[in-house]
């Protein structure tokens, strides 16, 4: 089955806002937000609702995303390409909101 994330990357903004939702207990493993400054490595592991806001420039990736065995899922295809699990019930996995603010720094 596949998995959803994201590698390191930097984003085309200024700032960029993320809210998870996801019913409790989470029914998924994974989706760690990771930040990445020189040597340093901070790991959020957002709960439903959390709202998080960082300067687009950090180094972030999240890591895959894995259904429990229990949620009914489909391998689905985004328009970028990527494979990923998506609920059948879409309340039984895992929405990510980003927003994007901003011009991106020169």
């Amino acid at each position: 089955m596949g998995s959803h994330s994201y590698e390191y990357h930097k984003d085309k903004s200024s700032l960029t806002a993320i809210t998870v939702f996801h019913k409790t207990p989470k029914p998924y493993k994974g989706g760690v937000l990771t930040f990445r400054e020189n040597d340093s490595i901070l790991e959020v592991d957002l709960e439903p609702r959390d709202l998080v806001i960082f300067g687009s420039m950090t180094d972030h990736a999240v890591s895959p995303i894995v259904l429990n065995e229990d949620v009914k899922s489909k391998v689905c295809f985004s328009d970028e390409g990527l494979i990923y699990q998506k609920a059948q019930d879409i309340m039984n996995g895992r929405i990510s909101v980003s927003k994007f603010i901003g011009q991106p720094f020169p």
